[in-house]
């Protein structure tokens, strides 16, 4: 499933959380107050708080105040943006927890990404295209108009930087490259939470002429919403613009 323009983005990455697909099933029900659906989780109010804001930025929900009640109603419109066969996935909740499992793991403040990509391309290739070549292809900007730069080297800065030198924002430090087999990252990168630190492994195994590519993201601190894109973000990246950037 894909959508598209920029408008959507939100509406993706707003459903791809389970525990906010089981509040927009809440709320096709009826219209509830923030600490009516907190009572149906086994988290904080808080962390439904943020799922709930998470949600209205996507305008998937409305928020009515009346006096001290927050009722959050759910928008139908938005919704239908959603393709039907996306909806009919997830309309159950049956395979939440699956999906949950299958590509992260969330637990005492670290969470954990592991993924894996067969490209048709040489281990070299796709060493080249990450330490020489990120710009070409990962699609990911926080700055219009921005610059990727990776520094190839032990140390180096992986960074986006304007034309004025000034202006830019750093995404890791490179802690280990092991030419063809492996890149280690350190840093920021794209988690959305400032307190969020991530450190991205990757491994290449090149077997008949394909490369096995092996990657574990882990974030630590704040990582409630800092993974909540991460595994679409990387699917994205991987098989979509760096294959797309390989073979052609």
């Amino acid at each position: 499933m894909e959508f598209t323009g920029n408008q959507q983005q939100p509406v993706w990455r707003a459903l791809f959380h389970p525990t906010r697909r089981q509040i927009i099933r809440l709320l096709q029900e009826k219209s509830r107050t923030t600490g009516e659906l907190s009572n149906f989780f086994d988290v904080t109010r808080y962390a439904v708080m943020k799922h709930l804001q998470v949600l209205e930025q996507a305008d998937l929900i409305h928020v009515r105040r009346e006096g001290r009640l927050r009722w959050n109603v759910l928008n139908p419109e938005r919704l239908q943006e959603v393709p039907a066969d996306y909806l009919e996935r997830w309309r159950s909740g049956a395979d939440d927890q699956d999906e949950v499992d299958d590509l992260m793991k969330i637990e005492a403040g670290v969470a954990s990404l592991a993924y894996e990509v067969v490209l048709p391309v040489s281990a070299e290739d796709v060493y080249q295209a990450f330490v020489h070549h990120i710009d070409r292809w990962w699609p990911d900007r926080s700055l219009d108009g921005s610059k990727l730069i990776f520094e190839p080297f032990v140390g180096g800065r992986f960074y986006e930087a304007m034309e004025d030198g000034a202006t830019g924002v750093l995404l890791g430090f490179v802690t280990c490259l092991r030419p063809t087999k492996e890149i280690r990252l350190w840093g920021p990168m794209d988690a959305e939470e400032e307190a969020a630190v991530n450190t991205i492994r990757i491994q290449l195994e090149e077997a008949d002429g394909r490369t096995h590519l092996y990657l574990s993201h882990h974030t630590a601190g704040e990582v409630d919403d800092a993974l909540v894109p991460l595994s679409t973000a990387w699917q994205e990246r991987l098989d979509h613009h760096l294959r797309k950037f390989l073979t052609e």
